[in-house]
């Protein structure tokens, strides 16, 4: 098991207290895996889809990931799951599942979960998950390998190149890991 607890009020409460034992240490905790995964199959092995309504999904993601975000939780990385109230596509390339995350007043980083596990790579290529992660809302995609790594930033530039993915929202993203790094976007030079 890989979580606080089975329900998801009280591992939110045991995440946002050990968030916040983690931050007071010096460590960057992460919260994860938004909107939620518990109880489901591992999104390592395949595809994993939830028909969970859209309500008991928001509630649930509310009671398992507010403490997190109330102990001022940093970075969220995201689910897998396909949820099918937010649309056809893993949580992690799907923008409503970022929008859901937003609408709980996370300012913070939103990463994937790494691109190179089977719930992705059955149906994308690392490069193309990656672009679609970013463009979805994610402002950091997690590699398992450095060779992917390389390969999502080749894709991501090729992409806003070719106008497929807004500038803007890689800004934005580069942005939110900068100011996570402690230094301030606004005083970085580019070219």
């Amino acid at each position: 098991d890989r979580s606080f607890a089975a329900a998801p009020a009280e591992a939110g409460k045991r995440a946002g207290a050990f968030a916040e034992g983690l931050r007071r240490a010096g460590v960057t905790p992460t919260a994860k895996h938004f909107p939620g995964q518990g109880g489901l199959a591992d999104s390592h092995d395949g595809r994993v889809v939830s028909n969970r309504p859209l309500d008991g999904l928001k509630a649930t993601a509310a009671a398992g990931f507010t403490p997190a975000l109330e102990a001022g939780v940093p970075v969220v990385m995201m689910s897998h799951v396909t949820y099918t109230a937010l649309g056809s596509l893993p949580s992690s390339l799907e923008p409503a599942a970022y929008r859901l995350l937003r609408s709980f007043g996370f300012k913070g980083v939103a990463v994937t979960d790494a691109l190179g596990m089977s719930a992705i790579t059955d149906q994308w290529s690392i490069p193309q998950a990656g672009v679609m992660a970013i463009a979805a809302g994610a402002d950091m995609v997690l590699a398992n390998q450095g060779n992917q790594a390389t390969a999502m930033r080749d894709a991501i530039v090729a992409a806003v190149s070719a106008g497929r993915l807004p500038e803007a929202r890689l800004n934005e993203a580069v942005s939110r890991v900068l100011l996570l790094r402690g230094e301030d976007p606004a005083t970085m030079v580019c070219g």
